[in-house]
């Protein structure tokens, strides 16, 4: 899992549905959608599936098959509205919590349940983080729930690459890089200019590699883009800005598609510090700034969430 601050929270959990195991659940009860999977049975191939999906890390598959299991078991004794409800406010970490809601995500879109998901309990994070690195769930969640359109996969699949927003409206086919199987393997990043409104310093142009997930889209939609016009963007603006906003916003809807568009900690950026974060896991904070594109150390420890964020009066 990316590793993101972790502080110890409240047991006692807000907003949620109705906790007591006697409850009534009737057919528009979003709860109660989860006793038909329960009683379809978990799937024995469940780590197959979402290997197959191909969007999900090994740590994030693990983590699903586990709480999947523990959902499972809590079916059998309490009611749907009682069991999600102590599936929910079980752990006293963030990093669980946000774990397990994101597993109800996962299994709704693996298993196709019908129905909207129940009200996500009123938590905040436990730091001062803006564009917090997502956990391995969520953006194997995020990626998944980009499928299905090559536009939101290639757009995801940009920022999951690590381009910086700025650079996402400079993205042509002419910058992406091809394999001997003639797929898209990697991007010429452009760099940006100036300091971005989101407050991200200047990024330096550098080479980056297309996660798997999303180089059969990116493939596609450079065959039929012209090599010159902004790859990730169809429409007729050639304002810049309009067409970074534009990109972002279908970024933005995915994030609602999995289940994050409340998390005032996420935004489309979120993607990309994930994958900032995954490296200096792996190499370094070096490394991960030169991912980023970033000279100033202490900004991508902030985007990375190993350094908070200054309050927005201190900033």
């Amino acid at each position: 899992m990316v590793a993101i601050a972790r502080a110890w929270v409240s047991p006692t959990v807000t907003g949620m549905t109705n906790t007591t195991t006697t409850s009534t659940t009737g057919p528009n009860d979003p709860t109660s959608r989860w006793q038909s999977w329960h009683d379809t049975g978990l799937p024995t191939n469940l780590g197959q599936r979402l290997h197959a999906v191909g969007t999900y890390s090994d740590a994030a598959i693990k983590k699903v098959e586990v709480l999947a299991e523990e959902l499972d078991n809590t079916l059998e004794r309490f009611s749907p509205t009682g069991a999600i409800d102590r599936f929910l406010a079980a752990p006293t970490e963030w990093e669980e919590r946000i774990d397990r809601w994101a597993t109800l995500g996962v299994l709704e879109r693996l298993s196709q349940i019908p129905g909207s998901r129940p009200a996500r309990p009123a938590w905040s994070s436990p730091t001062v983080l803006r564009r917090r690195p997502l956990s391995e769930v969520e953006i194997g969640l995020v990626r998944h729930s980009a499928l299905g359109s090559i536009a939101a996969t290639s757009s995801v699949g940009s920022l999951d690459a690590g381009l910086v927003s700025g650079e996402l409206a400079k993205l042509t086919s002419s910058l992406v890089a091809f394999d001997g199987s003639a797929q898209a393997s990697g991007i010429r990043a452009p760099g940006t200019q100036r300091e971005s409104s989101y407050g991200y310093p200047m990024a330096g142009a550098r080479v980056l590699e297309v996660p798997p997930w999303a180089r059969a889209s990116l493939t596609r939609l450079c065959a039929e883009t012209d090599p010159e016009a902004p790859l990730l963007y169809g429409g007729r603006s050639r304002d810049a800005g309009k067409i970074q906003s534009s990109i972002l916003m279908v970024v933005r809807k995915v994030l609602i598609r999995a289940g994050l568009g409340n998390d005032e900690s996420v935004t489309p950026l979120s993607i990309r510090n994930t994958s900032a974060r995954r490296v200096y896991d792996a190499h370094g904070l070096e490394a991960a700034a030169h991912f980023l594109g970033h000279h100033d150390l202490m900004s991508v420890a902030r985007e990375i969430g190993i350094r908070e964020h200054l309050p927005a009066r201190r900033r």
